[in-house]
């Protein structure tokens, strides 16, 4: 059964992440109908979304986006997309390690969101057994005015591990912060930085959790809206 009127999307980014997406997918399994999932993969070579969904019939109805170049690191960009995409009014961001049980997922369909606030979770991490009520930066539900009224997130953040901040911290100026009691389960552990001028963008190791990094991050204010734009890139939608 195919629906028309999403009560809410949910869009992950992905890179690289077979097992993790594998956990998902799982999870989908249970969820409600009525429920919009997209996944942007951020340009993977050696385990492209493709290869885990293209077989996949479950209940929620399911998009696949593929970046068509690794820029290093370009998440600012995919949820860029998921906004720009999306069919529903409002979307709950998600990394592919932030999980989401199907009970909170069934609550959250019934829930009526307000355009003029952001919903943000508790989080667990299973890595440091450390409750959060901050919750996690990336994990929230937003309506989409609110979202390009906030600028979006600034791709001038591209190829550099940071940036996710300065946007929420441009989105809370315009919404009110509402914290709902549920919780996000944050499977994956920190990633240890690495510095390494030789490179020319970001590369992950998510089996020896590292990330390599060309040069030590530059402030805000050096890279913030040296990009204009939204969406520079080329992508391929899949599913």
């Amino acid at each position: 059964m195919v629906y028309k009127d999403y009560r809410f999307t949910i869009g992950y980014t992905y890179y690289e992440d077979p097992e993790l997406l594998q956990e998902q997918i799982n999870l989908w399994k249970y969820y409600p109908p009525g429920i919009e999932i997209i996944v942007v993969d951020d340009g993977s070579s050696v385990f492209p979304a493709e290869e885990i969904l293209k077989d996949i019939h479950i209940q929620p109805d399911i998009k696949l986006y593929e970046v068509d170049e690794d820029l290093g690191f370009n998440s600012h960009g995919c949820r860029n997309l998921i906004a720009s995409v999306a069919s529903s009014d409002f979307i709950l961001f998600c990394d592919i390690d932030c999980q989401f049980s199907a009970s909170d997922i069934a609550h959250l369909k019934t829930k009526q969101f307000n355009p003029n606030s952001l919903y943000r979770f508790g989080s667990y991490s299973i890595s440091s057994y450390r409750y959060s009520k901050a919750g996690h930066v990336n994990v929230f539900v937003v309506g989409k005015d609110k979202f390009w009224e906030a600028g979006a997130y600034d791709e001038s953040f591209t190829g550099w591990h940071y940036g996710d901040r300065e946007f929420l911290d441009r989105l809370e100026k315009i919404t009110d912060i509402r914290t709902l009691t549920m919780t996000c389960t944050i499977v994956r552990g920190k990633r240890e930085t690495i510095i390494d001028e030789t490179l020319l963008k970001t590369e992950y190791n998510n089996y020896n959790h590292t990330l390599k990094t060309p040069t030590k991050e530059k402030t805000y204010a050096e890279m913030r809206g040296t990009i204009k734009t939204k969406i520079n890139f080329s992508y391929t939608q899949l599913l």
